[in-house]
């Protein structure tokens, strides 16, 4: 049966974890993670915020459970559903989301932030509180694998998170391609424009002309070319 120092260990470890990706998606400019890599594509913004409505889904059924009454274990299959749906979400396929999590409306960074926050601190206050012997119970449900007891659920949400880690790399990098691609034709243009004030100044150089593509006769000719007389 998992207790509570147990259950708050594994809380722990999924705190280091969002703090650890909240990290890395500060580092952006929030425009950038506020904008959807292509039409019909989430922001990273909004999976922020799918990630804390699936929170909020979870702990909407856990308190629900609490104030009704009635729930125990949830049975000796728990752990083969629980490894199946780790295994599943490890995969690097792509799963249809939950209706109820699947719409995620257009969010600030700072507004899905702030939502992921607050679930997680009602996740603290319920975990630190909730009596012990509730730990094992079936207050955590997944809407295709079914009940699990705390412990268990956590690590489906350790997993869930993981899941999305690799989306959030695919669109910050979508953003950087873009910037290298722009920054490439800036340099091209940069070329373009050193080239043009070294023909410049060879034809000066030779002819003593300081507006070379003033001279008709010397446009388009090698700098070489461009003495007066030929």
């Amino acid at each position: 049966m998992p207790d509570r120092r147990t259950l708050l260990s594994r809380f722990s470890k999924l705190e280091a974890q969002r703090s650890d990706l909240l990290r890395m998606l500060e580092k952006e400019a929030p425009l950038r993670l506020e904008q959807a890599p292509r039409p019909g594509a989430w922001s990273a913004a909004q999976v922020v915020l799918h990630l804390a409505m699936a929170d909020e889904t979870l702990m909407a059924y856990l308190e629900k459970k609490l104030s009704l009454g009635g729930h125990t274990v949830p049975g000796a299959s728990a752990p083969f559903r629980l490894a199946f749906l780790n295994l599943a979400l490890a995969l690097p396929i792509r799963f249809k989301a939950p209706k109820v999590v699947a719409t995620i409306p257009e969010v600030s960074f700072a507004e899905a932030r702030s939502r992921w926050q607050n679930v997680r601190q009602r996740m603290q206050n319920t975990f630190t509180t909730i009596p012990e012997p509730f730990i094992g119970h079936g207050l955590i449900k997944h809407p295709s694998a079914g009940k699990f007891d705390l412990v268990q659920g956590l690590g489906f949400v350790h997993w869930h998170v993981k899941h999305h880690q690799p989306q959030f790399r695919r669109i910050l990098s979508s953003f950087r391609t873009c910037c290298d691609l722009g920054g490439s034709h800036q340099h091209d243009h940069r070329s373009a424009r050193w080239a043009a004030v070294a023909y410049r100044s060879a034809v000066h150089y030779r002819t003593g002309v300081d507006d070379p593509d003033g001279v008709a006769s010397t446009a388009g000719q090698d700098p070489a070319d461009a003495r007066p007389g030929r």
